[in-house]
């Protein structure tokens, strides 16, 4: 064979063991991208009213807990059926564990096996969200919860599982342990936690937005209270207040008592914070009080708090109360965790909903620890408290907080049409002589009362400063349905009428006074809209003798008023509810309006 021919064919084997090589490379890459895409976590809904639990630990995994060695985290979500026990998850979502230290991506998230004041999820005020601690760190980094140069990182999710880990603490909890998290709406958020050198200065709580890495620290010390640099806890956060617990009395400069302390005043964003101590654990029980997790109730005279000392000692969920008028709150009793349980509590969560609060815990144990659940009925003190086991974690495993699953806020009804006078079949609709009722339609039922509503006066012939009736005067029927309708009570503002609005004989119900009327409804009940009489062409005004509506007492009027005179033909003519319009009261009111004309506007 000669040369050239030798070589071209080399060439054309060549071409062809390329294209192969290609071709299997491109079949390759797709098989890669098939089994990347089947692989991928999809994550399902939380279901609302669920239990969702921090876990640190794989399920059957051989790695231990000790020696506080990064380890996975994962966030179970239990069912909370009354009476159930030993449940398994109905689903587990796990957080990233691939490190990454580029700006806005997702960082992993894992915490140590072996740090106990480490780990505690919470629900966000608004109830959309799950917050948890961690630290950008591979699995089995060695000492995770006080390695420095690691950062620290907020992981959150959502109602639908979506997890999102690009909050970062830059200069927050250096050396030492970042505890806990705590959110109003998933935006604004808290942190808490430790740092590691005498009077190291990044301890304490602090304030970030979601997404970002530049914290601020809210309470620095030396000082006395000051949490800067300290051993804080656990921090929660409510609509109205910041409160964090702690397990020491010094605090970079202190000196506090072991307990909770509220964070300045309403819920602070900026520095230089002081502390206010609410609860003193340090005189409850025996040894070294321990406090952690901590619940408040809305109206803020009922706190939860897990102490993971034992049961004999005072520990597992101590039950606080003040009055109104009170600062500080004193101990009610403690609640044990369960029939021959020793130990004490770490997370807690209440619900405050019904009459009787419902909580669930997680346990002290240091491996098997449970996750617990009872209603405390105000009967429940003592190490024998009637408790439910939800779960208890498997080896290798331990559960860390507790709280319930997010849920979408249900979307408040939108307000639609309104009846003056719709209430009362008895009067002509188009008339505005008398205004004894108010009858607003919503897109779904809403529960109100009435504080919910301001109704005012805003002038009759000329505009005026509103004129609100009292709260007792607003006089609601209807709540839980779509039609609410309000009526008016005797005083002032109000034409009190014989009858009442609760006389048997509705045509005598008590009127508005003359005037150009509104009502506000709460602007949290609704959605969109929630004033109705903003503008004249509503018809929300009273003017006595107007028999059609049209805004004046005219010639119309007298001729209607002439023809009811001496019967009860027409009730809007009987001012003063007697049940038939007649000479005196009626005709001398009459008579003032008559010529009258309402404003527009």
């Amino acid at each position: 064979m000669k040369q050239g021919s030798f070589s071209r064919l080399t060439t054309l084997l060549g071409l062809a063991k390329s294209r192969k090589t290609s071709q299997q490379r491109q079949r390759n890459n797709r098989k890669l991208l098939i089994e990347g895409l089947e692989k991928r976590e999809v994550f399902a809904a939380f279901a609302a009213g669920n239990l969702v639990v921090e876990r640190i630990g794989a399920i059957g995994s051989s790695t231990t807990l000790a020696g506080g060695a990064a380890i996975a985290v994962f966030v179970d979500e239990f069912t909370t059926a009354a009476g159930q026990s030993g449940l398994s998850p109905v689903q587990s979502i796990s957080l990233p564990t691939t490190v990454s230290s580029v700006a806005g991506s997702q960082r992993a998230l894992v915490d140590s096996g072996s740090a106990t004041s480490a780990g505690f999820l919470t629900r966000s005020v608004d109830g959309r969200f799950l917050v948890l601690p961690g630290v950008n760190a591979a699995p089995g980094t060695a000492s995770v919860a006080t390695a420095a140069g690691l950062d620290r990182v907020v992981g959150r999710i959502d109602v639908s599982g979506n997890v999102d880990t690009t909050t970062v603490l830059t200069g927050a909890f250096v050396g030492n342990n970042f505890r806990s998290v705590a959110t109003t709406n998933g935006t604004d958020i808290w942190v808490a936690g430790t740092s590691s050198g005498t009077g190291s200065p990044t301890g304490g709580v602090w304030y970030t937005t979601f997404g970002g890495s530049t914290p601020t620290q809210l309470t620095t010390g030396p000082g006395a209270p000051a949490v800067g640099g300290g051993n804080a806890r656990n921090v929660v956060v409510t609509s109205s207040g910041l409160y964090v617990s702690t397990g020491s009395t010094s605090l970079n400069g202190g000196p506090v008592a072991l307990g909770v302390l509220q964070v300045g005043t309403g819920v602070p964003t900026t520095s230089g914070q002081s502390l206010t101590q609410l609860v003193n654990t340090s005189t409850t029980g025996t040894g070294t009080a321990s406090p952690y997790d901590f619940a408040i109730s809305n109206d803020g005279l009922t706190m939860y708090v897990a102490d993971d000392r034992t049961i004999a000692n005072g520990g597992g969920i101590q039950k606080f109360t003040r009055t109104s008028t009170a600062n500080t709150f004193a101990l009610a009793y403690a609640i044990g965790t369960g029939t021959g349980s020793t130990v004490g509590a770490r997370s807690i969560a209440v619900d405050f909903s019904g009459a009787n609060p419902i909580i669930v815990a997680s346990t002290s144990e240091a491996s098997l620890n449970r996750i617990i659940r009872l209603t405390d009925t105000g009967t429940q003190s003592g190490a024998n408290a009637t408790v439910v086991t939800v779960s208890t974690a498997t080896a290798n495993t331990i559960y860390r907080g507790v709280d319930f699953a997010p849920a979408n806020a249900p979307v408040a009804p939108t307000l639609g049409t309104v009846s003056v006078n719709g209430g009362d079949t008895f009067l002509n609709p188009n008339q505005r002589s008398m205004l004894t009722s108010l009858v607003l339609n919503f897109s779904a039922p809403i529960t109100v009362t009435s504080s919910d509503f301001s109704v005012e006066n805003i002038g009759l012939v000329t505009a005026q400063t509103p004129v609100p009736l009292a709260t007792s005067q607003i006089i609601v029927s209807g709540s839980g349905t779509n039609q609410i309708t309000l009526r008016w009570g005797s005083g002032s503002g109000v034409n009190t009428r014989t009858g009442g609005v609760s006389g048997t004989d509705t045509s005598r119900g008590n009127s508005l006074a003359d005037g150009n009327w509104r009502v506000t409804i709460r602007q949290t009940l609704v959605t969109g809209n929630n004033v109705y009489g903003n503008t004249s062409s509503e018809g929300f005004f009273r003017l006595y003798g107007d028999s059609n509506g049209d805004g004046r007492v005219d010639a119309l009027d007298t001729n209607a008023m002439r023809a009811a005179l001496g019967n009860a033909l027409n009730a809007a003519f009987d001012f003063d509810g007697n049940g038939t319009t007649s000479t005196g009261v009626d005709t001398i009111n009459f008579g003032s309006n008559n010529g009258k004309r309402r404003r527009s506007f």
